[in-house]
């Protein structure tokens, strides 16, 4: 049964408890033009389905019932269709780090309130020998410290520290992801981290005052050393 079919099924029961001598509309003051319009459908409604002694409209002639497993199974499809007309969304969370799946990306939030720092009051180190690296500040203002780590020229790690509410509606690449978000804990730091299709690692950790981003060519047991020696001062 399509859904021009089920549309049809649908607006007949409608039409039917609305005929009905006990139906009460909701206290709602409704527009000329709806009720022009709902005028104009009743009367044809009663045009094409005479009503019987009792007062109801007599279809069942003219109409098949349906059963109840297959009345499930409309209302399933057509929340299938809505999820389909809306998209498909899937929210995850992390220890304050919520997470909306769509089709091709996916967008993070984070939970914060009116206490929660509006700027950074400190910056993150990391107490362990990097001299080897070369270090390159991407980006340093009130709510974002951003820095990058190269070895012979290559980018081998980012780490970014972002106040809160500077960490929302932020885009993540899981289009052909690798893995996908999935929950980690690291130094009773809490949050996720997902594989992209390109093979890099990203991790967001909630600190309480911050998140802590890495984005890494690094698996997690060389993650775990860097997460352990970041410190904030």
């Amino acid at each position: 049964m399509n859904n021009e079919i089920i549309s049809e099924e649908l607006k007949k029961l409608f039409l039917d408890d609305l005929m009905k001598d006990n139906f009460t509309y909701p206290n709602h003051v409704f527009s000329l033009r709806y009720k022009f319009q709902k005028s104009k459908i009743i009367r044809k409604y009663k045009k094409e389905h005479p009503l019987k002694n009792n007062g109801t409209a007599d279809f069942r002639e003219n109409a098949v019932g349906i059963p109840l497993k297959h009345g499930l199974r409309y209302i399933f499809i057509i929340i299938i269709l809505l999820m389909a007309i809306l998209g498909f969304t899937v929210y995850r969370y992390y220890s304050g780090i919520i997470v909306r799946e769509y089709d091709v990306f996916s967008m993070l939030s984070v939970e914060y309130d009116e206490n929660s720092p509006r700027v950074l009051t400190e910056r993150f180190y990391i107490d362990m020998d990097l001299s080897e690296y070369e270090k390159e500040i991407l980006c340093e203002n009130e709510v974002i410290y951003w820095v990058k780590y190269k070895l012979d020229g290559v980018p081998q790690f980012d780490i970014m520290q972002t106040t809160l509410a500077a960490s929302s509606n932020v885009r993540l690449n899981t289009e052909n992801a690798i893995k996908m978000p999935t929950n980690i804990v690291i130094n009773d730091w809490k949050g996720m981290y997902y594989q992209a299709y390109d093979g890099i690692y990203f991790y967001y950790f909630n600190c309480g005052d911050y998140i802590i981003s890495y984005s890494t060519i690094f698996d997690i047991s060389k993650v775990e050393n860097l997460v352990k020696s970041t410190k904030f001062s």
